[in-house]
């Protein structure tokens, strides 16, 4: 188990992916910061079974737990978001490789939906919710290249000013005799 430095005033400023993490999580709407931390608590229970890990507080030891116990009082600009949350506690009680994984899989889910925002902006169109929770899925289940497909998919929707729905549901698309992606409306 780690300690943490005295000079650091939260547990996550002794670890820059965590800080990285939480300051730009922070910057999104609520909806998209739980699109993101909901994938995150999942991808935490399924590679490291951290659900259980809280079930059997013997394990975490007197710090990790005395941290979660702090942290019911959600006192923090991170507490606010009930999924934000419960990433950060679940972050908290991960080993040094496991909280270093989860939070570079996290990193690589925030820089692919900033570069989507960016897409969104560039081409003037109103970003999707649904697109949003693709990429992550993509990102988290199949990695980050599969993420980037997807982003790809939708550069190339938005270049034929299809717009962005159109990707979320196959069957109102077909690709023409050059291998393109139009609509089928």
């Amino acid at each position: 188990m780690a300690t943490h430095p005295p000079s650091a005033r939260r547990w996550y400023d002794a670890y820059p992916d965590v800080t990285r993490f939480i300051r730009a999580i922070q910057v999104f709407p609520a909806e998209v910061q739980s699109i993101i931390c909901k994938a995150v608590v999942e991808m935490a229970n399924l590679e490291f079974r951290v659900e259980e890990q809280l079930n059997q507080h013997r394990s975490l030891g007197s710090e990790k737990l005395r941290a979660f116990y702090l942290a019911r009082n959600k006192r923090r600009t991170y507490d606010q978001n009930q999924y934000v949350h419960q990433t950060m506690n679940y972050t908290a009680i991960l080993s040094e490789e496991n909280r270093q994984f989860l939070m570079q899989k996290a990193n690589e889910v925030i820089s692919l939906t900033i570069d989507y925002f960016g897409l969104c902006k560039h081409y003037q169109k109103t970003p999707s919710m649904d697109d949003v929770s693709k990429i992550t899925e993509h990102s988290i289940q199949d990695g980050v290249s599969a993420a980037r497909r997807y982003m790809r998919q939708v550069r190339e929707i938005f270049n034929q000013g299809i717009g962005s729905r159109a990707i979320l549901s196959p069957q109102r698309l077909k690709i023409d005799q050059q291998g393109r992606l139009r609509s089928a409306e």
